[in-house]
């Protein structure tokens, strides 16, 4: 397991999510009605972080379990850092509305996408383990 590798993608997931974004704010938001925007934001975002992640994360297959979690940690971590200091020092939002945006059951999505993060090590992994015809 290369961690550089893992950090790389990671990068990559932070660039193009990033474009994600802007792409709701900037378009989804003015053609979509209600939450429309954030439905196919949060798909979007999905759809990338599995992309990304099947195409350049390293074989993980017969990788521990314990080192899949640590994957899933750091990946996790470093995406909600980079949210908070993004969305504070960058657009400028309060600690309260960065942190309404982890509120699922007000029908915020964030915390779905995030899940499918921390899920893919081992999505990946059970892709590496299958034998290739």
């Amino acid at each position: 397991m290369s961690w550089m590798r893992i950090i790389g993608t990671w990068l990559v997931l932070a660039l193009a999510m990033t474009f994600n974004g802007i792409l709701r704010e900037t378009v989804l938001r003015r053609t979509m009605a209600g939450r429309g925007a954030d439905v196919a934001s949060a798909v979007l975002g999905v759809v990338i972080i599995l992309a990304a992640t099947w195409l350049l994360f390293p074989p993980l297959g017969g990788v521990p379990a314990g080192q899949l979690v640590e994957i899933s940690i750091v990946l996790v971590a470093l995406t909600v850092g980079f949210e908070f200091a993004v969305g504070r020092w960058v657009d400028h939002k309060s600690w309260q509305a960065l942190i309404e945006n982890y509120a699922i059951w007000r029908g915020h999505l964030w915390p779905v996408v995030l899940l499918v993060l921390a899920l893919t090590p081992f999505i990946v992994a059970t892709r590496h383990a299958r034998p290739h015809p």
